[in-house]
C-alpha cells in the first residue's frame, strides 16, 4: 500500500523545490512515496510547476499520479480542447518515464442516466484521443456525492464494470453521503487502483479531526482485500494546521502516519491471518 498526499493550487504552494524538501525533511518514517498532483491546465505557472515536480518526484523515485483540473468533465463533446489537456499530460509521462495515471470525475447532471451516459462518452473520447495519438496515459474514475449533482459509488458502478476504466474509491465522499459500510462490491474491487480518503466536517476534505470518517476500518477492509496500490490522503492545504506552509506540510504528514501506523500494526499483527 503506497500512502500519496494530494496538492492543488500548486501555484499558490512554495516553489516544488522547498515543498519536497519540507516532506523530505517531516517524512522521517519516509511513508510519502509520492503526490498526486491537480494543476490548473490553462495557468502556465501551474503547468510549469507540475514539470517541475515531475523531475523531483522522478529523480527520487517517488509516484506521481495525476487529478484532472476543475471543469475537465463538462469537456466531453470538445475533442480539441480535451487533446491539448492530454498532450500536456502526455509530454510530463514522457519526461517522466512511464505511464501515468488520471483521476477523472463524472459528468455533473440532475439526472442519472443522463450523468452515466456522458460520463461514458468523456471517457469514450479520452481513450480515443490517447489511442490515436499513443499516449501512455490511464484514467481512473472517481466516485462524487450525490447532493452535488454528481454519481455516487453506485451511480458509477455500471460504467466501471461496462468500460476499460478504472475505480477510484473516495471513502470520504461515501461518508458524506452517509454510506459508512467501509465495504465496497467485489466486482468494483477487480478495477480499484487509487484510494481517497480525508475526514469531513460541514464539507469534505478536512485532517482527521472530526472522527466522522472511521479510518481503522477504511484500512482494515483495503488490508482484507489486499490492495497494494495508492492511498491518497486528500486534505485541503486551507484546513492543516498552522500558519506556515512549512507547518501545514508537517500537519500533512502527520495525517499520512495516523493511516500508516494502522496499516503497519495488521501486518506486524494480522499478517498471518489475512
Amino acid at each position: 500500500m503506497n500512502f500519496l498526499i494530494s496538492l492543488h493550487k500548486i501555484g499558490k504552494l512554495a516553489e516544488p523545490a522547498i515543498v519536497m524538501a519540507q516532506i523530505e525533511h517531516y517524512d522521517f518514517q519516509k511513508q510519502v512515496r509520492g503526490l498526486e498532483i491537480n494543476a490548473n491546465l490553462e495557468d502556465p505557472l501551474e503547468v510549469s510547476r507540475l514539470f517541475e515536480y515531475g523531475k523531483l518526484l522522478k529523480s527520487k523515485g517517488m509516484i506521481l499520479q495525476l487529478h484532472s483540473p476543475h471543469g475537465f468533465s463538462k469537456l466531453y463533446n470538445e475533442t480539441i480542447k480535451l487533446d491539448a489537456y492530454l498532450s500536456i499530460y502526455n509530454r510530463l509521462a514522457q519526461d517522466f518515464g512511464q505511464p501515468l495515471s488520471v483521476t477523472i470525475h463524472p459528468v455533473e447532471s440532475h439526472q442519472k442516466e443522463k450523468a452515466r451516459y456522458h460520463t461514458l462518452k468523456l471517457i469514450t473520447r479520452l481513450h480515443s484521443i490517447c489511442e490515436l495519438n499513443g499516449y501512455p496515459l490511464t484514467f481512473t474514475l472517481e466516485n462524487l456525492n450525490l447532493n452535488r449533482s454528481r454519481l455516487d459509488t453506485n451511480g458509477i458502478r455500471p460504467i466501471i464494470l461496462g468500460s476499460d476504466v478504472n475505480f477510484c474509491w473516495d471513502i470520504g465522499h461515501e461518508v458524506f453521503e452517509n454510506n459508512c459500510s467501509y465495504n465496497i462490491d467485489p466486482n468494483l474491487c477487480a478495477n480499484l487502483n487509487n484510494v481517497h480518503i480525508h475526514d469531513i466536517d460541514q464539507s469534505d476534505h478536512y485532517p482527521f479531526r472530526f472522527d466522522k470518517t472511521d479510518y481503522v476500518k477504511a484500512i482494515e477492509f483495503l488490508y482484507k482485500i489486499r490492495y497494494k496500490q495508492s492511498v491518497v490522503v486528500e486534505i485541503n492545504m486551507d484546513y492543516l494546521s498552522g500558519q506556515s506552509w512549512s507547518e501545514k506540510i508537517m500537519d500533512y504528514i502527520s495525517q499520512v502516519y495516523t493511516l500508516s501506523n494502522v496499516y503497519d500494526y495488521l501486518q506486524a499483527e494480522m499478517g498471518r491471518v489475512i
